[in-house]
């Protein structure tokens, strides 16, 4: 990991910037386009897309010692680099979204916050 420095890393993440902004066209394309979404603009209000920090890559890279030799293994190996989060206003709205969502794109992972509405 010595040799890599916070430019390499920069540079790595320069195709995953415009990436991201692909992925936003397309899932306002999807969400836009559907009929059985009740509110999209609402729905699009509650959409996050992140893209983990030059920092952050190298911190976890260190942390977790994983193989990096050079910019170019940390797609490879660093499988977290672009992350969503939409939050539904129900379980229907949640599995058409999911639905949608792995029709268009390769999902590696997912996790369901639900959260129980009697608390609160």
């Amino acid at each position: 990991m010595s040799a890599l420095n916070y430019q390499d890393v920069e540079n790595a993440l320069l195709h995953f910037r415009i990436g991201r902004r692909v992925i936003l066209d397309r899932i306002l394309e999807i969400i836009s386009g559907n009929s059985e979404i009740r509110d999209p603009v609402l729905l699009l209000s509650r959409l996050f897309i992140r893209l983990k920090s030059a920092d952050s890559i190298v911190e976890k890279i260190n942390r977790k010692k994983l193989p990096v030799q050079n910019a170019a293994d940390i797609p490879r190996v660093v499988t977290d680099i672009i992350g969503m989060r939409i939050i539904a206003q129900n379980k229907t709205e949640l599995k058409l979204l999911d639905h949608l969502l792995s029709t268009a794109f390769i999902v590696k992972a997912r996790v369901d916050h639900a959260r129980d509405t009697n608390g609160f």
